[in-house]
């Protein structure tokens, strides 16, 4: 049996009027709803002060009629819908329109959802278009022990970098010049992020911080590894992020140590009158000042030497470096490997010449002879030593003037003794 509602505000006088307003108001959510249609019901229709007239039909037969207005209730035919079965239709109504209700909500929320899911789809696809940030790292410790952004303004025409002291700047291409430029004075300034000037990859950026990280050794608060950003597709680096070592907490009171123990040496090398003189005097004193050790803090910076009292290799050849660029005497830091072992060490230029010089293996060598490797010509120092890098291109050691002139002996037998 189906169950329909119609709303009037007058009930039509006769048969036809009553069939036609009957069709005309008919709502018939018994054959529209798939939920309401197997209990056979349909939901309320009041007009506004007007009455609610119920008909209930089986197979196109009308059994009855129930008119509902406030609390008066009608009789007409077979059927007599009051009570119990009044209230039923009622909550059932009720529920219909809470299910159509319930439908619309959850097919809003899935058409926001299909819009959300092709906006992101959208958006990853334009992301890797242009391309995706890729994060990636360099380090020179491996090497050297036994890599929101804004654009940093580098005053290039302040700075000068001569040949003679930073051998390393000069093997660069003018790209390369221009980002060399960029590290040191962002590091200089210890900004952590900066945003290259021009378009460079990731092999320029390994050469150039090997470069700075090699000329420069009063950067002794600079890490020896940096990061840097690069899109995928092009490879074009957006950013390089800079890496400091602990001294960089407190930089001020940093920097005044290493001046301190630094100006301690130099006021006394300067009382010498020649370069040979200094340079040995710097070289005595760093080895007095230090103790080799592996387990030494920042021990690739030159604090290590000038404030710890204990260093490496690269800790030695750093302050030997700075101190000597001090000094106006020109010194390069070396890198390559001695008896199989990563290593550093130094050439200095003296009187027109260059000279081998090493620092570890001299503080390690004798306590009476400490000059097994100072001033040395190519010829007996490579025999324990092989540069490696960029260090191959500096300039050759041939001269053999300057070799330990205290004992000419300890410069004829290095050739056959290697300190233990």
């Amino acid at each position: 049996m189906r169950v329909i509602m119609s709303a009037f505000r007058d009930p039509p006088a006769t048969v036809q009027d009553r069939t036609a307003t009957l069709k005309s108001c008919i709502w018939e959510t018994v054959r529209t709803s798939p939920i309401m249609r197997p209990i056979g019901m349909a939901t309320w229709h009041m007009a506004p002060a007007g009455l609610v007239s119920m008909t209930a039909m089986e197979d196109g037969v009308k059994l009855g009629t129930v008119h509902h207005a406030g609390s008066v209730r009608k009789r007409s035919g077979d059927i007599n819908i009051k009570g119990r079965n009044a209230l039923f239709i009622f909550v059932v109504s009720i529920l219909q329109c809470v299910t159509v209700f319930g439908m619309k909500m959850i097919l809003r929320f899935f058409r926001t959802v299909i819009v959300f899911v092709l906006i992101v789809a959208a958006g990853m696809m334009l992301y890797r278009y242009v391309g995706q940030y890729i994060s990636s790292d360099f380090s020179m410790e491996p090497l050297l022990s036994s890599a929101s952004a804004t654009p940093t303004p580098v005053p290039s025409d302040e700075l000068v970098f001569d040949a003679a002291v930073y051998p390393y700047y000069d093997q660069l291409n003018e790209t390369q010049k221009g980002l060399y430029t960029e590290f040191y004075s962002n590091a200089l300034a210890l900004n952590d992020t900066f945003i290259p000037n021009e378009d460079i990859t990731a092999e320029d950026l390994e050469t150039v911080f090997r470069c700075v990280f090699c000329d420069h050794p009063e950067l002794f608060w600079l890490d020896t590894k940096y990061n840097y950003q690069y899109m995928e597709e092009s490879k074009k680096i957006v950013s390089v992020t800079l890496n400091y070592n602990e001294t960089a907490e407190d930089i001020e009171a940093s920097k005044a140590a290493f001046n301190n123990s630094a100006n301690e040496i130099l006021v006394a090398a300067q009382q010498y009158s020649t370069d040979y003189e200094k340079e040995k005097y710097v070289h005595d004193a760093l080895i007095a000042k230090n103790v080799y050790d592996l387990n030494s803090a920042l021990n690739q910076s030159a604090f290590s030497a000038m404030c710890s009292g204990s260093t490496v290799c690269a800790g030695y050849a750093r302050s030997f470096q700075y101190l000597l660029q001090q000094l106006n005497i020109p010194c390069y830091y070396v890198i390559g490997t001695s008896e199989g072992e990563d290593h550093a060490w130094n050439i200095v230029l003296l009187d027109g010449s260059f000279y081998n010089v090493d620092l570890t293996w001299d503080d390690c060598a004798s306590e009476d002879d400490p000059y097994y490797f100072f001033n040395l010509d190519d010829a007996s120092f490579n025999e324990y030593h092989t540069r490696a890098s960029l260090s191959t291109t500096l300039p050759n050691c041939t001269s053999t003037l300057l070799a330990h002139k205290e004992d000419a002996d300890i410069y004829q037998n290095i050739r056959f003794t290697l300190p233990q």
